[in-house]
């Protein structure tokens, strides 16, 4: 497994052109994000010994946020916390390619935690499209917030957007990605290793 692969560097994206190729390698799910929101997004990409990017994520702190515009204005109200709240973030357009990044993958979902948790905001968003990445993502990010459809570029689509405040966060990171680390190093299930193995199909 890669998460004590010291080969394996990351690093927050500052310029267009890397910006440009993050949300090339994040379209080929088919989910388009646009330029100027990864200018104001914290942008974390992950690349092998080559220098080749092959997964990364964004966070933002920024209105509007991509998830809140998600849910339905007439859903909204519904849903007290994102009105009531001005400290949100939003870990958005994760990605993950390549043999390098299904071995990978508690390191980077390590990463979300943490930068969410270096954001300083009261409350983590997180959102899909997928019932698999739901599945996965929700072993961190447990408080469902909103299920129903979303008007997706015109299309309607079943949707999840869900969170977890700083407690849960160091809770993932103190205690679920040791554990998936050492299941993984031990052969056992784990519901990263499952993301491992699913997340090639699925789409969020």
């Amino acid at each position: 497994m890669a998460f004590f692969n010291f080969r394996i560097k990351t690093r927050i994206l500052d310029r267009d052109r890397e910006l440009q190729t993050f949300a090339r390698r994040f379209a080929k799910r088919g989910n388009p994000v646009s330029l100027e929101y990864l200018q104001r997004s914290q942008v974390r990409a992950f690349f092998d010994s080559r220098g080749n990017m092959f997964a990364g994520f964004a966070l933002n702190q920024t209105k509007p946020l991509r998830y809140v515009e998600w849910i339905p204005e007439s859903a909204r109200g519904q849903v007290p916390l994102i009105n009531e709240s001005s400290s949100l973030s939003e870990l958005t357009c994760i990605w993950i390619y390549g043999r390098e990044g299904r071995m990978s993958s508690e390191l980077v979902y390590f990463y979300t935690l943490i930068d969410a948790l270096r954001s300083g905001t009261a409350f983590t968003l997180g959102g899909t499209l997928s019932k698999i990445v739901y599945g996965i993502q929700s072993q961190a990010l447990p408080r469902l917030l909103y299920e129903g459809t979303t008007d997706y570029f015109g299309a309607p689509r079943h949707c999840w957007i869900y969170g977890a405040d700083r407690r849960q966060l160091l809770w993932s990171i103190a205690v679920r990605i040791p554990r998936s680390v050492f299941n993984s190093l031990t052969g056992r299930a784990n519901y990263l290793g499952i993301a491992r193995q699913r997340v090639r199909s699925s789409k969020s």
